[in-house]
């Protein structure tokens, strides 16, 4: 009782929460500790050539949100017990202060990877698929646009062929129109499929065998095995 009336206000207890805000404390400390430890050890199977890296990776960046979300609680609880029980050495300020930037920094970046997986990432793998579905689009038109009148005469025929610019030279049963093999069916006997603008391959009916294959046999002399053939159902390999 003396000791009461000579200081009736005597200071504050040392509050309980200062401890589970230590724990929280070394959770975030042990959670990055185990993030990094993770990352390193996919990236040393990546190097070691090794699958299951990116699993690994994903493990790794699917915690993250998890410890940003600590962080976050740790943050604002500490922001509220510093401004309401304030430290009273500088030990207790340079922890509060501490914990305080390290909270605030884990948060941000688990905020920053949860928005990469829910918002970024998925928008960007949209994105490409659109961009992927346009330059299909431009490129099925750009072929259709070369090859609106793929029939050919002989004689052009013969001049890609001496002048080694076709990869392919298809006969024997030339009737596929969604392929571009129908020479038997053209008119002129040849059709040329072009890739790029660029003449590609031709599909000849039966009745210029005779005549085309010596010359595109010819042309394989002199411009490096090309056109390969393609007859009877598969392609002759040399």
């Amino acid at each position: 009782m003396e000791q009461n009336k000579n200081n009736p206000n005597p200071p504050p207890k040392p509050s309980k929460w200062r401890y589970v805000f230590i724990i929280l404390v070394l959770l975030q400390v042990a959670g990055i500790a185990g993030f990094i430890s993770i990352l390193q050890g996919a990236f040393e199977v990546a190097e070691s050539g090794a699958s299951g890296s990116e699993f690994i990776g994903l493990i790794a960046f699917a915690l993250a949100p998890f410890l940003g979300l600590l962080a976050f609680v740790t943050l604002v609880g500490l922001i509220i017990f510093t401004i309401k029980r304030r430290p009273r050495s500088i030990v207790g300020w340079v922890f509060a202060i501490a914990a305080i930037l390290l909270s605030f920094v884990v948060s941000s970046c688990g905020a920053y990877i949860l928005y990469q997986f829910r918002v970024a990432a998925p928008s960007q793998a949209h994105q490409e698929q659109q961009r992927r579905g346009e330059e299909y689009k431009k490129q099925a038109d750009e072929f259709a646009q070369d090859n609106a009148k793929p029939e050919i005469t002989k004689e052009e025929a013969i001049s890609l062929l001496q002048t080694c610019q076709l990869s392919g030279f298809y006969y024997t049963k030339q009737t596929d129109r969604d392929g571009g093999n129908w020479g038997e069916l053209s008119t002129t006997g040849v059709v040329l499929t072009k890739i790029d603008g660029r003449p590609f391959r031709i599909s000849i009916a039966d009745k210029l065998i005779p005549e085309l294959v010596p010359i595109a046999r010819e042309a394989q002399k002199h411009c490096g095995g090309a056109p390969q053939f393609w007859h009877d159902g598969s392609y002759e390999h040399s």
